[in-house]
């Protein structure tokens, strides 16, 4: 793959690009030659995906059956588990 963008700082599409690779455990200097891209510039987004690495993703199905992603905190996650909870009791 060559290099997606000269852009000073990393596209979206490559953002995507790394956080794929990364959770596909590929190291950030797989990533870094795979892209084009300094291995700081990646390095760096790979500490940003870690620092956000306490959100929870729950896969759901939506009322008219498709399929969807929530993203939330643990939180967020605990809020809507706790109101769950209360409609089931009443």
């Amino acid at each position: 793959m060559g290099k997606l963008s000269k852009a000073k700082n990393l596209t979206q599409t490559e953002k995507f690009c790394i956080q794929g690779m990364y959770y596909n455990d590929m190291d950030s200097e797989e990533i870094s030659k795979a892209l084009g891209r300094d291995i700081s510039e990646v390095s760096q987004y790979i500490e940003e995906l870690e620092q956000d690495s306490d959100r929870v993703f729950v896969i759901n199905e939506t009322g008219s059956g498709n399929k969807g992603v929530a993203v939330m905190t643990q939180a967020g996650s605990e809020r809507v588990d706790a109101s769950r909870e209360r409609t089931l009791s009443q």
